[in-house]
């Protein structure tokens, strides 16, 4: 997990507190201060004694694809557990993930679906669906991000043999999905049940110009990379960008509609 200037001191101690009750305890856990952080990060983690707590510092701000690819050289296992600082995991996430990992060597990714929950921890009466089979997730793939990034557990050195994260603003998991997908004889996986909570700030921030740059650039770089061909381009380009540039309410309606598709 990566630490920033935003990130929350409570919400993060929520985070650290769901993993130290999970029913399969990692040994070490692997946290990125990534430049500034706004409380005593040391301070927080000496609470905790039971799980080795490995702190990498950044002397500046290098983003979370960076942070995510210097942390898992750190990690000294292959099966890695993703989380951010803002979520919270459900009693048996890790064992339920875990346990589908190593009895199929072929499975190199595995997520799970969430809970939804807002700024205070309370459950948000949405939901976020994502396919569960590996042909149903690569079918997919063009058109939805097919896994919750927070979520997921996946093969270190697979993640490896593919470069890593790939510094693309916001989609950065995404893209890493595709160039994993590529890799021969392997599966990727979502496991049904709601293993995660995970934290929604707003429904409208994946609208707008901002986002509109970052979508063209990630599908361009799809494009450019063989992933997709040109119909699946224009399609997504323009279905996409007419949504994001929608009134809030309306945008809201059809964002829940995408989510439930899975």
């Amino acid at each position: 997990m990566s630490v920033y200037v935003n990130t929350d001191k409570d919400e993060f101690i929520e985070c650290l507190n769901s993993i130290f009750i999970q029913s399969l305890l990692p040994n070490e856990i692997i946290v990125i201060k990534d430049g500034v952080v706004r409380f005593d990060i040391y301070q927080v983690v000496s609470l905790y004694n039971d799980i080795a707590i490995v702190i990498i510092e950044n002397e500046i701000n290098l983003g979370l694809p960076k942070s995510l690819n210097k942390g898992l050289t750190f990690c000294n296992n292959d099966i890695v557990f993703r989380m951010d600082t803002d979520d919270i995991c459900l009693e048996h996430r890790f064992k339920l993930q875990y346990e589908k990992l190593i009895s199929n060597d072929r499975l190199i990714v595995i997520g799970t679906n969430v809970e939804l929950i807002d700024n205070e921890s309370q459950d948000i009466a949405a939901d976020r669906k994502v396919p569960i089979s590996d042909n149903e997730i690569r079918k997919l793939l063009p058109f939805k991000n097919p896994f919750n990034h927070p979520s997921v557990a996946f093969r270190k050195s697979f993640v490896i043999e593919v470069g890593g994260y790939s510094d693309l603003y916001l989609y950065e998991d995404w893209f890493l999905w595709y160039k994993l997908s590529q890799l021969n004889n392997v599966e990727f996986e979502n496991l049904p049940q709601k293993l995660l909570k995970y934290r929604i700030r707003t429904f409208n921030d994946r609208k707008g110009f901002k986002i509109i740059k970052a979508e063209y650039k990630f599908y361009s770089r799809l494009l450019k990379k063989g992933y997709i061909n040109k119909f699946k381009f224009v399609i997504n380009i323009l279905i996409k960008f007419i949504i994001r540039l929608l009134p809030s309410s309306i945008y809201k309606f059809f964002k829940r509609k995408f989510d439930n598709l899975g």
